[in-house]
């Protein structure tokens, strides 16, 4: 199985109006650095063990050991 990093925005309400966007929208999503609903800065985690990240060059999660897409 293969993981990706994924931008999060922290605030539990943002996390709801995330998860109603169009699949297809997570390539825009990606590039964000701010939350668009509440201006935050996105924080990076790992999509399968959700462990924080502080790198997106890494080829495996150093938590789970799941290798990254791509």
């Amino acid at each position: 199985m293969k993981a990706k990093p994924e931008k999060i925005c922290l605030d539990n309400q943002c996390q709801e109006v995330w998860r109603q966007f169009p699949e297809e929208f997570s390539s825009h999503t990606a590039k964000f650095v701010f939350c668009p609903i509440c201006s935050e800065e996105l924080h990076i985690q790992c999509s399968n063990c959700k462990e924080a990240l502080t790198n997106t060059d890494f080829k495996f999660c150093p938590w789970c050991g799941c290798e990254f897409e791509g």
